[in-house]
């Protein structure tokens, strides 16, 4: 019987504190899978702009530690992308078994990172929201609650919630 191959978990990342949590969430599916986990972040600096590359290879490299500090046995590499990270994250999802990406809630106005990805990612797509502050006429929402994935089950007969053999995926109750 022929072992297939199964592609890493990739986060996007940044330097915003969803992002952070997005690379525990990734770490936690990376694990969850046996499967790498690959930190992924684009930025738009010229290749020979050392001293502004400096602070994105320090992002990365916190990144890395973080998922490294908290899954010990976890492979974890990192690449650091000049582009769009619209377009790098879709290129870097054709590889992958599931993509992990942040959502800030309430920023700018137009369609978000994550809802482009969403749209045109080769895999799942786990969004990570940001947590919601509670206030008069908000409806409380889950600190860092991601989403269910936009493909459930491609990624080893799963949703984007680990489950038990024979349920649908979704570890959350009512499968």
């Amino acid at each position: 019987m022929a072992i297939e191959r199964i592609g890493p978990v990739v986060v996007g990342v940044d330097d915003s504190p969803v992002s952070r949590s997005a690379v525990d969430l990734a770490a936690a599916e990376a694990m969850a899978r046996v499967t790498p986990l690959l930190v992924v972040h684009a930025h738009d600096a010229a290749p020979d702009s050392g001293d502004r590359m400096l602070p994105l290879r320090r992002l990365v490299e916190v990144a890395v530690g973080r998922a490294r500090a908290e899954h010990p046995g976890l492979s974890v590499a990192a690449e650091l992308v000049r582009g769009d990270p619209v377009d790098i994250l879709v290129d870097q999802s054709r590889g992958a078994c599931l993509l992990v990406v942040g959502h800030p809630t309430g920023r700018g106005t137009g369609r978000s990172v994550a809802a482009r990805v969403a749209a045109r990612a080769a895999v799942p797509v786990l969004v990570n929201r940001a947590p919601v502050r509670h206030g008069p006429g908000r409806s409380p929402q889950r600190a860092g609650a991601g989403r269910r994935a936009r493909h459930p089950g491609r990624c080893r007969g799963r949703g984007a919630y680990p489950g038990r053999p024979g349920d649908s995926g979704d570890s959350r109750g009512g499968g």
